[in-house]
């Protein structure tokens, strides 16, 4: 896609790895400063998931995610 439109790419890197969240004021915290991570996140609006994310860390002690990253110059 980007060669056809005459661009060369210069570098490449992609990270897969783990996230861990011990209690769910990192999540929001987490997620108010990386808006693109969940379009027009608000506590209000995400409540119900929230909670239910919130009980997991209670009995699990820990939340994880996998991460996909990747960036390209």
């Amino acid at each position: 896609m980007f060669k056809n439109a005459g661009m060369e790419i210069v570098e490449f890197e992609e990270y897969v790895g783990k996230m861990k969240f011990n209690d769910i004021g990192a999540i929001v915290y987490y997620l108010k400063c990386i808006p693109w991570q969940v379009k027009d996140f608000s506590i209000d609006k995400h409540y119900k998931k929230l909670e239910i994310m919130n009980e997991i860390i209670e009995k699990n002690g820990c939340m994880n995610f996998i991460l996909h990253r990747s960036y390209m110059i």
